[in-house]
């Protein structure tokens, strides 16, 4: 492994690692559904931004804040709850675990970007065709 592709896989690491046990503030929709966490390792913030599958217990809703915001309420639920894991497969699906059993499983697209992670001053972002798009942002 090359030394850019060991700093990407510590900044995703990194990334990933200030979810684990964050509890979900908010729920913010617009353009996308944006959920926000907070967690001993700070804030943190999931941007998801095409259909995403919600399975909570026996239900299972596909949604999506962009075309269908009227519909993002099950996603609501989300708040109060705490980040068990997340991670990102080799094909770049998004899933989200959280406490009560509550997955959140975003695929990528072909053409749209249709997840970001924001956390410790780093972007994660699902590029089309499910490649990976680490940033530093500026404060």
């Amino acid at each position: 492994m090359t030394q850019d592709a060991c700093q990407r896989s510590a900044s995703v690491a990194d990334v990933l690692s200030t979810f684990v046990g964050a509890e979900v503030l908010r729920c913010c929709v617009d353009d996308a559904l944006t959920i926000e966490c907070r967690g001993v390792l700070g804030v943190a913030k999931v941007k998801l931004d095409a259909d995403f599958i919600l399975c909570r217990a026996e239900t299972k809703w596909t949604l999506n804040a962009d075309a269908r915001p009227s519909e993002i309420g099950p996603a609501i639920g989300l708040v109060g709850l705490r980040v068990a894991s997340i991670e990102i497969g080799e094909d770049a699906t998004l899933e989200a675990f959280f406490s009560e059993g509550t997955t959140v499983t975003v695929r990528p697209d072909d053409v749209h970007r249709v997840w970001e992670l924001e956390a410790r001053g780093r972007s994660i972002t699902c590029l089309p065709e499910g490649g990976l798009l680490v940033t530093e942002l500026i404060r």
